[in-house]
């Protein structure tokens, strides 16, 4: 993942920490209706001319949403206040690295390399002939 697709993933940390802070929400429910309106947000921007619709940007909002979830989750555990924001930070760092881990795992896996073939233009040049044209002319 590139500088952009870590900059997703950062923006959105917030909302999964503030939103079950207001409302008491499962993650389920949380996830489901933030990639909701994620889709909708880019629907939206495509249809507006001021960006493109985007999958892999609401796959990456919503990893820093349920990040910042998780994260909210394992810091309010205690019942003192210093102690909770230090857990939820420690914790966002813990699991981002670890999201950013397994990312970038799967762009590896899922990432073809270029192989040995040549594409016929690259073959062929200006006049026409072909490179094994080329090569049977000088054994001549």
């Amino acid at each position: 993942m590139d500088f952009v697709g870590f900059g997703n993933i950062i923006a959105f940390i917030p909302f999964g920490i503030l939103i079950p802070l207001l409302y008491r929400i499962t993650f389920v429910r949380f996830i489901t209706l933030f990639f909701l309106s994620i889709i909708v947000m880019e629907t939206i921007q495509a249809l507006s001319f001021l960006g493109s619709f985007d999958v892999n940007d609401a796959i990456q909002n919503s990893l820093g949403a349920a990040v910042g979830f998780g994260a909210y989750k394992l810091g309010v555990r205690s019942k003192n206040g210093l102690r909770n924001i230090v857990t939820t930070a420690i914790s966002c760092m813990v699991l981002l690295s670890g999201v950013w881990g397994l990312c970038g795992i799967v762009d590896k896996a899922l990432t073809k390399e270029e192989g040995p073939f040549v594409a016929i233009n690259k073959l062929i040049d200006s006049s026409g002939n072909s490179s094994t044209e080329k090569k049977r002319i000088a054994l001549k």
